[in-house]
């Protein structure tokens, strides 16, 4: 009875240091890859990308509301869905982009490792497979959901300034609603992007499938 109590203890002993030692591999191969995508390029350019339209989009919506003489319900929404003469909304901005932004972030995700040699030594070190590609998931979830609520609240601060109305209950939550649907619509591309990485073995051959996947979306599938 003691050595079979021994051997259940050692057996759930040994899950725990399994279990640890996974999310522990985890851990640090989400910090390592969030800290490459914020000291990466190709992060400094989708940051200027994101800031770049959500500006354009809010200056479309505001002059569209200053030349409007209909009064608005919920004015900080507007913000986020109206467009401008020639200007998309925010809203139009991030379901033609936002594919684009997880894809950039996704596409080499394997296949980049593979290809400079690293992937061998990755996965060598005692961390399980599946972590490698749950913990680049989740560090470019993480830099898309910095992107996305630092955009949000960007234009939600400009709307405070530029009219001097402090937003209602409702409008918050609808827009924290919005902006946490926004940040799912980009990770399920960036998901797909590293899938696309997994099964192909050279990056520009995973970049021209997902590519085209996102533009057949975006074209045939309105």
């Amino acid at each position: 009875m003691k050595k079979r109590l021994a051997g259940v203890l050692d057996f759930l002993l040994g899950r725990n240091q399994k279990k640890s030692r996974a999310e522990i591999g985890l851990r640090v191969l989400f910090e390592k890859e969030l800290s490459d995508h914020l000291n990466s390029k190709r992060f400094l350019i989708l940051l200027i990308l994101i800031c770049g339209t959500g500006f354009a989009s809010l200056y479309g919506a505001l002059s569209s509301l200053w030349e409007s003489e209909e009064a608005v319900e919920f004015l900080f929404l507007s913000l986020y869905t109206t467009s401008g003469n020639s200007i998309p909304s925010f809203a139009s901005f991030i379901g033609l982009l936002g594919p684009f932004v997880g894809l950039v972030l996704g596409f080499d995700a394997v296949n980049g490792e593979r290809n400079n040699g690293t992937l061998n030594r990755l996965v060598a070190q005692p961390i399980y497979r599946d972590s490698v590609i749950i913990g680049k998931f989740l560090a470019g979830t993480a830099v898309i959901s910095l992107l996305v609520c630092s955009m949000g609240i960007i234009i939600g601060a400009a709307g405070v300034l530029s009219t001097g109305l402090l937003p209602e209950t409702e409008e918050v939550l609808r827009i924290l609603v919005f902006l946490f649907y926004t940040i799912v619509y980009i990770a399920f591309w960036l998901g797909l992007a590293i899938l696309f990485s997994v099964l192909c073995r050279h990056t520009a051959t995973s970049a021209m499938a997902v590519i085209a996947l996102w533009l057949f979306f975006a074209i045939f599938m309105k």
